[in-house]
């Protein structure tokens, strides 16, 4: 919209159609679509929305034509599933209900899925009973539905293929005698646009295959590529149109050049806001340009002269300096002016390992430790429950080091079971998503704005600085240079402030009652209206600009790090506080066994294979430990009731 574009011409897909169309109600600009044929894209809820060619409601109406004169009453229907064919699909839905037929089964792939999804989406419409398809999808994957439905044997006899315009386009748009693409759609019925014979139309295809034969072009015209050169002689003939009614086109990019009540603008008159009328009196004026228009005009010689009384006043930009003060009487500032440092910006090189700069080496080790961390957690966590978090140790070695970095781009394939284990992965995946964020925000940062930098910074860099200095010849930027700074000028904030102001002879009454008009505008806000509509400055670099690659460091992500690491703490905790809990109940048994059976001087052998029993205790799955504890429970019951029924007496 910067510049100042009339008409938008597109785009090809009903999706994107739908995006624009929000865009240019809010812009007020016309979009001529020619491709986009999605029903659902109105003009009563997309006023600015102009569809050049039909919709797909009348192609869908004559597909229902066609079904209902041979009588069948349920059809499949295949299509992409986006706008363009949910849309289409709808329109046919509609139009076969007036007929008293229907859609049986509606049969939706992706855009852009690859074979096996479409194979698997043939075989299954292949079991249903209707044998009566209608394919309303994309040019790209439509000649794969039929290249597999040829394979699959459905395209045989007791089979019914329709297909809408999009395979028009195709065959329309391949070079001829292709008879690979013939064969695959034998027996399919194929719906074209039909489009007028005229002139025009024969010129612009024998043209275009001028185009074709010389290699100008890749592909032949079809009914899209004619909607498409109506788009284009419609927005042309729009603007002819508008300028043979006397309208006038602007090629400024600078939208304040327009009169709001849309009148044409006389720039060879001048045009003033008349704050002259705010004097107490009539103040007649007449204004006389100063200068050549060639050249900047001098502004020390422009006081000189109303010093020297061959102007009554100078009107403009005139800087209120020293010097100038001497010899004229200036009214009140009605702004402020000052010097700035204006330095060009230089792209710097990118590095091979630009890609390391977002974090600093603090940030990285304990990303990667905090990563191997987690995962060595998780697989702590799972290894009693889980059996994809089992196997051998070179196994499950490498299930940690994959697990643990997976779910940098959230793509571990393992699942957790354990309450703890997803307790602990929903933390730290959280801490992965802003990682991540703040990565990718960083560096982006680092190889757009970032690359521009500018050795002058300011002051003090431009004095030391060998560097040509440029300045407003006529302005006093030149003498405060030379004299104050002994140098000749100046990035960023101003490093003097002073005023423009109206400069009148000594002792001219109108500096006095200028002044106090200039302040009534000042604070009646009028002044500052002004300077914000024509005064307000987007274009010059300044210090704000200046980037700064500022890394991100640990101390910006410790909190993040801190509740990871507290978490995983505790669900470590908790789990050592189960795993004692059932080794406690697994071997109280055993254990008041083997302190009866051994002596003494074999209790620390005892400890030592309590550990040991411990470590494999840990390794067994919670399952077994469960039964076996179970088991243990039983048979101590038992050993208890046999007990008891042997001391009873037997009886007489």
């Amino acid at each position: 919209m910067e510049n100042e574009v009339v008409a938008v011409l597109g785009p090809q897909s009903s999706g994107i159609a739908h995006v624009v169309s929000h865009v240019v109600n809010e812009l007020h600009v016309p979009l001529l679509s020619f491709a986009a044929t999605d029903p659902t894209l109105a003009s009563l809820q997309y006023p600015y929305f102009v569809r050049v060619t039909q919709d797909d409601s009348f192609q869908m109406n004559a597909i229902a034509d066609i079904i209902s004169y041979y009588g069948w009453r349920e059809v499949i229907a295949i299509y992409v599933d986006d706008d363009y064919g949910r849309g289409g699909i709808t329109a046919l839905g509609d139009a076969l209900a007036n007929r008293r037929a229907d859609i049986s089964y509606k049969a939706a792939f992706p855009p852009n899925a690859d074979l096996s999804v479409i194979n698997d989406l043939l075989v299954q419409v292949n079991l249903m009973e209707s044998r009566v398809y209608v394919v309303h999808v994309n040019p790209d994957s439509g000649l794969n539905v039929f290249s597999i439905a040829k394979s699959l044997g459905m395209m045989g006899s007791g089979y019914v293929w329709i297909a809408t315009d999009w395979l028009a386009s195709v065959l329309d748009s391949s070079q001829p005698s292709n008879p690979g693409m013939m064969n695959l759609i034998q027996g399919a019925i194929v719906l074209r646009q039909h489009t007028a014979d005229s002139d025009l139309k024969r010129s612009l295809v024998s043209r275009w295959n001028n185009l074709v034969r010389t290699g100008n072009a890749t592909a032949n015209l079809n009914s899209y590529g004619l909607y498409a050169y109506d788009s284009v002689w419609l927005a042309a003939r729009a603007i002819d149109q508008f300028l043979n009614e006397g309208q006038v086109i602007s090629f400024s990019s600078d939208p304040r050049i327009h009169d709001a009540n849309g009148s044409n603008l006389h720039l060879s008159s001048l045009r003033y806001f008349d704050g002259v009328n705010l004097l107490p009196y009539p103040v007649p004026c007449e204004f006389i340009l100063f200068g050549d228009g060639s050249k900047n005009p001098n502004y020390n010689e422009l006081v000189q002269k109303v010093a020297d009384n061959y102007f009554d006043a100078a009107v403009g930009d005139i800087a209120i300096v020293t010097n100038r003060t001497r010899i004229v009487d200036f009214t009140q500032p009605y702004t402020e002016s000052g010097l700035i440092i204006v330095a060009s910006v230089k792209e710097r090189n990118s590095s091979a390992w630009a890609f390391m700069k977002p974090f600093t080496i603090s940030m990285w080790c304990v990303t990667g430790i905090f990563f191997l961390f987690v995962g060595a957690v998780v697989w702590i966590l799972e290894h009693r429950t889980n059996k994809e978090f089992r196997g051998s140790p070179k196994q499950q070695l490498v299930t940690i080091f994959w697990f643990s970095f997976s779910t940098m781009f959230f793509a571990h394939r393992e699942n957790t079971v354990s309450t703890l284990g997803r307790f602990v992965l929903i933390i730290w995946l959280f801490v992965v998503l802003i990682i991540n964020s703040s990565y990718t925000a960083s560096l982006t940062s680092i190889l757009t704005v970032q690359q521009l930098s500018s050795r002058i910074v300011g002051l003090d860099s431009l004095i030391s600085s060998s560097d040509p200095i440029g300045y407003q010849v006529g302005s006093f930027a030149k003498n405060y240079l030379m004299e104050e700074l002994n140098i000749a000028e100046t990035v960023g904030q101003e490093f003097t402030k002073s005023g423009w102001g109206f400069a009148f002879p000594r002792d001219s009454p109108l500096a006095v009652d200028l002044s106090t008009a200039i302040l009534t505008l000042s604070e009646n806000g009028d002044l500052q209206r002004i300077h914000d509509k024509w005064l307000t400055s987007t274009g010059c670099s300044s210090q704000d600009a200046q980037v700064d690659s500022n890394r991100l460091s640990l101390e910006s992500f410790w909190g993040l790090f801190l509740v990871c690491g507290v978490a995983c703490l505790i669900a470590l905790i908790i789990f050592f506080f189960r795993i004692l809990c059932q080794y406690s109940k697994y071997s109280s048994h055993d254990e008041v066994e083997r302190c009866e059976s051994q002596g003494g001087s074999s209790r620390g052998l005892a400890r030592l294979t309590s550990i040991k029993e411990l470590l494999s205790f840990v390794d067994k799955k919670e399952e077994e430990i469960k039964n076996a504890i179970r088991r243990k429970s039983i048979d101590r019951q038992q050993q208890v009731e046999n007990s008891s029924t042997g001391q009873s007496p037997s009886p007489a």
